[in-house]
């Protein structure tokens, strides 16, 4: 056919053309051995992709790093290169059976040619996108700073939602005058989790903030310091804290800031810091968190109480902790479940740390044994006295005085959940010698409730969270015993008083709400300062039974209904201060009383039948303060 052809044109305009032929038919016969050329060089690519996406991956660990320009745009030619190749190779069957006489020609030269063409050209771009990645030496760089640095958080965050949405729009309502927000409540009622999701929120959500300052109470001026830019100024280390807080509200006071203060203990002069409050008139926030509702108001704050979880809320936290597998596995175990997690009183570190302790937990036994110590001695329970008490004990710890403190681990005297009257505590507390008079008394009833170690209860009452109750016991009965020494069985079905043995050295016993209805064995406490017998059945005591009770300051034998005498042994009780006889069947008042010298405080209410009082008794009581008569000797 060349001879034929070249008859018909000159010589070099044949060569040319058959140069040409060759050039484009060279895509078609070599199409096979360019695929597979292709695909090696393409696995190579992609090896390189690999190590290099493994060592950017490494390098993103460090905090504030990202991926570099370069390496983002090189990963992305790879990613675009292997979709062209995947749209190559979904119609490389039907190219290849184009192909005749052993691949020299083909049925559809155009459509052969063509895809060829594009076998060669990818290869070309694969193996010279594989020489860019081997110059590629910076992976990653430092990422600006946004408005907040993003914060790890548990990733069992439940109950807290509303409360998130009411600190959000605190913070983000422009309308809003108050420039600080404090957030208080319990210990462990997560009030750490909420200052970070809504430190997190800013990473999130759309605002008009410049910055968003985290700091610590150990260390807050350095922590605004660090994260405006002065972190890495060596010399700003160096400088007096006046200094500091001068460059502090310099930069501070060109931009619009919220400045999220943890677990705060007493009130801050944010002046000090460095902090210019001018800007909190035009919408700078300060949001910080504390133990005290009393320090809120020092500072000012608008106040956002962090409360305890609803139970629908807990048993939702609580099951977030437990294994799935672990609640299937007996039909008794989510109903032993849910009453456990009722145990730890909605405080979110309990329900988390009980939780954890029970996750693979799988027999009935275990459960109803768990529960037994939450009610009897929750310091007994996996984790408690660790990651729950420690912690709440830094409240305690934090009050005051001693007194105060002695005052708090009193209201552990009365029964979970027990609504405690105010003029009944202090009366106990001033006949203690705790505190002097009734307006001492309110005073620090005001400061465990401005610590949030007790809740109000209306006017007139107040109320013990379960935990703080468990861990004053686990203070009164183990941490303290040598000074304090408690027995408490208040509140639980018991008919018989404790053994004698139980009652050595102990300091307070509080017997309330039980069923016991006698006392006939003789104890030995010369230390027992208080006892509270209320809500009994007792019947009867015996004569000797107050013998060795020297030190008796406090004796309640109030709602006994059917204690219609006292022993004569109560002479024996030459120190105490406070007799509580209310709503007893009494019916007369024994001659041994007037042993009773230093008597200030005798209730007699509703001791409906006394008919008796030994001439000239009540007015022996030299000391005595108070009187109560309501309701006294109406049936003799």
């Amino acid at each position: 056919m060349g001879n034929l052809i070249s008859t018909f044109l000159p010589a070099d305009l044949f060569d040319r053309t058959s140069n040409c032929v060759g050039e484009q038919a060279k895509y078609v016969w070599g199409l096979e051995k360019n695929l597979r050329v292709l695909e090696t060089e393409l696995h190579k690519l992609t090896r390189a992709r690999d190590d290099l996406k493994t060592k950017v991956e490494v390098e993103e660990q460090r905090p504030r790093t990202r991926r570099t320009n370069q390496v983002a745009g090189w990963l992305e030619d790879v990613q675009n290169l292997e979709t062209e190749f995947t749209e190559l190779e979904r119609v490389r069957a039907q190219e290849m059976d184009r192909l005749c006489l052993g691949g020299l020609c083909s049925k559809n030269f155009v459509s052969s040619y063509n895809y060829g063409t594009q076998v060669v050209e990818l290869t070309d771009r694969v193996i010279n996108l594989k020489k860019d990645g081997e110059k590629i030496e910076v992976v990653v760089e430092k990422a600006p700073d946004g408005a907040a640095i993003e914060l790890p958080l548990d990733h069992t965050v439940v109950g807290q939602e509303l409360l998130l949405d009411q600190v959000w729009r605190c913070i983000t309502d422009q309308e809003k005058n108050r420039g600080i927000i404090g957030l208080y409540g319990i210990g462990g009622a997560g009030k750490t989790t909420l200052l970070k999701q809504v430190n997190n929120n800013f990473c999130h959500q759309q605002h008009n903030f410049d910055v968003v300052i985290w700091a610590v109470a150990s260390t807050l001026q350095d922590d605004i310091g660090k994260r405006i830019g002065f972190s890495e100024d060596q010399r700003w280390e160096k400088k007096s804290p006046r200094d500091k807080a001068a460059d502090i509200a310099r930069i501070l006071s060109g931009k619009k800031f919220v400045l999220l203060l943890d677990d705060i203990w007493e009130r801050i002069d944010l002046t000090q810091l460095g902090v210019p409050l001018q800007k909190l008139n035009d919408g700078s926030k300060v949001v910080l968190t504390t133990r005290s509702a009393g320090v809120c108001d020092q500072m000012d704050a608008e106040k956002v109480e962090v409360y305890s979880l609803a139970h629908d809320k807990a048993w939702e936290l609580f099951q977030e902790m437990v294994e799935r597998s672990t609640l299937d596995s007996h039909t008794s175990i989510p109903e032993l479940a849910e009453t456990l997690a009722r145990e730890c009183g909605g405080l979110p570190l309990a329900l988390k740390t009980v939780g954890r302790a029970m996750k693979s937990q799988r027999k009935v036994g275990d459960w109803k044994r768990a529960i037994h110590k939450m009610r009897t001695s929750a310091s007994k329970c996996s984790g408690m006295k660790e990651e729950v008490f420690s912690r709440l004990k830094f409240s305690y710890d934090s009050l005051s005085t001693d007194e105060l403190r002695s005052c708090l681990l009193y209201c552990c005297l009365y029964p979970e959940d027990y609504e405690i009257p105010r003029r009944e505590l202090i009366d106990y507390w001033i006949s203690e010698g705790f505190v002097c008079d009734f307006d001492d008394g309110c005073d620090f009833i005001d400061d465990l409730l401005q610590a949030c170690l007790l809740e109000e209860e209306g006017d007139d009452h107040v109320k013990m969270h379960d935990m703080i109750r468990e861990m004053s016991l686990w203070i009164a009965c183990t941490v303290d015993k040598e000074e304090q020494n408690f027995l408490v069985h208040a509140g639980v079905k018991l008919t018989e008083a404790p053994k004698v043995e139980e009652w050595e050295g102990a300091k307070r016993i509080s017997l309330m709400k039980t069923r016991i209805q006698s006392l006939s064995e003789i104890p030995t406490c010369p230390r027992l300062v208080t006892l509270l017998l209320d809500g009994n059945w007792i019947e009867e005591i015996t004569d000797g039974f107050f013998q060795s009770m020297s030190s008796l300051r406090v004796l309640s034998l109030r709602i006994n209904l059917s204690l219609s005498k006292l022993p004569s042994g109560i002479s024996s009780l030459v120190s105490l201060h406070h007799l509580d006889l209310s709503s007893t069947d009494i019916t007369g008042l024994p001659q041994e009383l007037k042993a009773l010298e230093k008597l200030r405080y005798l209730n007699l209410d509703y001791a409906f039948h006394l008919s008796i009082i030994p001439h000239e008794l009540i007015s022996g009581f030299s000391k005595l303060e108070v009187l109560r008569l309501r309701g006294c000797g109406r049936f003799r």
